[in-house]
């Protein structure tokens, strides 16, 4: 099966729990950000919860006509089309990981990439999702079944994340995150000291993820926001993307690893929203 991204989107959001979960949210004539929250919702315990809400209507909605996945597939395809190369993934073992990966968004994009380069989704290509939300794991879980996306695929809950579980043997290492350092989304159950060392300890996370697969040659870490047009000092996705370089950039120096210089630039993915997009190399 050639993966089509926008397809299986058509198809998920006319699912029943999708179609569902927009007729509830219409008869409290919410409003798609009322909702979302511009994605930073807690998808499993909102703070604005309805009379009548189900549990999962809140990750059933983002799939939905009115929600953002068509939006974030496009995105995702903008950025890893950019900054993904056919020679990076030839002959190797990869490893992707999807973090904040809500229902395998990016997954999906990185599988019909993999399409359209010619490249098997077999042993070779594992699969890491992680998220928060218990119903955008599951989510995750049965698109990733029903779609045959990945033979080898891995979903963690963000606070069971073991290491021991991926493949020591990877070459290539991919790193795909949007969204998770936004201002809104660390403010969730986080104090103003956690959230500053967020960025910082995701870098140290996956620097020991690279060095410590010692077949590992290249990591390639893609990182995804709106654009703050507003200028609005509050809204620091950059800032936090730069903590995250900052840090890898550091711990190179000490263990031998050449990361790449990084710019963030616009994301031009044809929506209505802007956004930016950046990427880091390691190289040993």
């Amino acid at each position: 099966m050639t993966i089509d991204a926008i397809k299986i989107w058509n198809e998920l959001k006319q699912k029943d729990n999708c179609l569902e979960a927009v007729n509830f949210f219409e008869s409290k004539k919410l409003e798609p950000d009322d909702v979302l929250d511009r994605g930073s919702v807690n998808f499993d315990y909102p703070h604005n919860l309805q009379e009548g809400e189900k549990p999962f209507y809140r990750s059933a909605y983002y799939c939905s006509s009115k929600g953002y996945m068509d939006m974030h597939i496009k995105q995702n395809q903008c950025a890893l089309k950019k900054y993904i190369k056919k020679s990076d993934l030839v002959d190797r073992k990869i490893l992707f990981v999807d973090f904040g990966c809500g229902p395998m968004t990016a997954g999906i994009v990185f599988a019909e990439i993999l399409d359209k380069y010619g490249i098997k989704r077999d042993e070779n290509i594992c699969y890491l999702g992680i998220d928060k939300s218990i119903h955008m794991f599951f989510l995750a879980n049965n698109i990733g079944n029903e779609y045959k996306l990945y033979k080898s695929f891995l979903m963690l809950r963000f606070d069971h994340i073991n290491i021991s579980q991926i493949p020591n043997s990877i070459e290539i290492a991919i790193l795909c995150f949007s969204y998770v350092l936004a201002p809104k989304t660390l403010n969730d159950n986080n104090t103003d000291h956690s959230k500053k060392n967020i960025p910082k300890s995701l870098a140290k996370s996956w620097h020991e993820i690279f060095k410590k697969s010692k077949f590992c040659v290249k990591t390639i870490a893609i990182y995804q926001n709106p654009k703050d047009i507003h200028h609005n000092p509050n809204n620091n996705f950059e800032v936090n993307w730069r903590a995250f370089v900052d840090e890898l950039n550091r711990l190179g120096q000490l263990d031998n690893i050449r990361y790449s210089s990084s710019n963030m630039e616009d994301c031009n993915w044809g929506g209505r929203r802007a956004s930016a997009m950046a990427m880091i190399t390691g190289e040993r």
